[in-house]
């Protein structure tokens, strides 16, 4: 009955049970299971208690206590639990799961997958298993180990709808084979017609292979059975953006944010799509909002920064620069647009600064050694600026600005 989830009618059965025979461990254990479901923490641990003391080497007990301990949030005393059941019984599987399982709540992946696997080794058919070490493998990016466990996972049982799920997920995300992740969502959607979560990545993977009218098809199959599905309302509004339907696109990216708008994702991609078509303001806005939700959005602050560069809100946009370095998301060419700002304000000593910072950790982008150039020409250094277009001429030979900009320096122009 627990397996099943009806847990006061377990605990019905084994107090019936116990009325009969109060000394069977095995009651008390599975007494503590049902109580443990019923959430009556306490009781369960009596009864296991009561369990031990008459049977003290039961392994079963401990990893019972375990998963109580484990759903409590108390990790350290539950990964005891979980030892102490080992110790017991080390060729039982169920004290490793207990172990892994503990050991993957702790962020200790790397020991929760060799938890795993030494229980996997014991019994290979236990396709959870596999499908939590797929899952600890795709935390890693370790996209080919977690495919073969969630393959595994299917060998040992091929109508799991959710090792389907997760193994469409691995071929989609790290694999890039888009129409092997649509045939495995297919299956398991076939298994599991009310999961919607596989039916939505099915249509993103229809977007992404450009077949419109089959992703549309499904956004909106999706949207008639759930009609304010969050993840359903992003996909249409990538399926719009697909179909140079830009506006119509912002307000179903709207309507996401309206139904979660603690979530960065629409209000990113509705300041994107503004940018890019000119939407400078209403960009602002969005991007504004998503860092609401998310204060450190990457996406968002570098576009934040664009936008308000491009409505010479000069000021405003070297702040959200020099915040988005200061969260470590610098890279040679970020640094080198901002580099590019400050040029336009006219802190040439500074862009010079943050532009050699740039070419310190890229110095194969020409870009980087012509900015310094036009900068340093713009400074009256001429000689230094002459090195630097050179330098960009050994990068990109036909470079037709460092080309003219070192005649321009060689004849001491003032614009390089």
């Amino acid at each position: 009955m627990c397996n099943l989830g009806r847990f006061l009618e377990a605990l019905e059965l084994v107090d019936r049970a116990l009325r009969v025979d109060a000394e069977r461990p095995e009651l008390w254990n599975n007494r503590g299971a049902a109580l443990a479901g019923l959430n009556r923490a306490e009781e369960a641990f009596a009864a296991y208690n009561r369990a031990e003391s008459i049977q003290p080497r039961m392994a079963a007990v401990w990893w019972n206590r375990c998963a109580l301990l484990l759903k409590l949030g108390r990790l350290n005393d539950a990964l005891g639990a979980s030892e102490r059941a080992i110790a017991l019984d080390a060729q039982r599987p169920e004290g490793w799961l207990a172990k892994g399982s503990v050991l993957r709540e702790l962020g200790r992946n790397d020991e929760a997958v060799a938890a795993f696997n030494r229980a996997l080794a014991i019994n290979p058919l236990l396709a959870p298993a596999w499908i939590t070490v797929g899952g600890l493998f795709l935390s890693k990016k370790d996209f080919r180990s977690a495919l073969e466990a969630f393959e595994m996972a299917l060998a040992a049982d091929p109508d799991n709808a959710y090792a389907w799920r997760m193994k469409a997920l691995a071929l989609r995300v790290g694999s890039e084979r888009p129409v092997e992740a649509l045939e495995s969502y297919d299956r398991a959607i076939s298994l599991d017609p009310g999961d919607v979560t596989s039916r939505v990545a099915r249509a993103e993977i229809f977007v992404q292979l450009g077949r419109l009218a089959d992703a549309h098809a499904a956004v909106a199959a999706v949207r008639a059975d759930v009609p304010e599905h969050y993840g359903a309302m992003i996909v249409e509004g990538d399926v719009l953006v697909a179909c140079a339907r830009p506006m119509d696109a912002v307000r179903a990216y709207s309507r996401a944010a309206k139904a979660r708008p603690t979530d960065s994702t629409p209000w990113t991609k509705m300041g994107d799509l503004l940018r890019e078509n000119g939407g400078h303001e209403g960009a602002i806005t969005a991007y504004r909002q998503a860092l609401v939700a998310d204060p450190t959005h990457r996406t968002s602050l570098w576009g934040l920064a664009q936008s308000l560069w491009k409505l010479t809100r000069h000021e405003e946009a070297l702040s959200v620069m020099e915040r988005f370095h200061a969260l470590g998301y610098g890279a040679a060419v970020t640094f080198g647009s901002e580099a590019l700002l400050l040029r336009e304000m006219k802190r040439h000593a500074e862009a010079v600064s943050l532009v050699d910072r740039a070419i310190a950790m890229d110095a194969r982008i020409a870009f980087l050694w012509i900015l310094k150039a036009q900068t340093l020409c713009e400074m009256g250094a001429y000689t230094d600026a002459i090195s630097a277009y050179r330098h960009a001429l050994t990068i990109e030979p036909n470079n037709r600005a460092a080309s003219l900009g070192l005649e321009q320096a060689m004849r001491g122009g003032i614009k390089g």
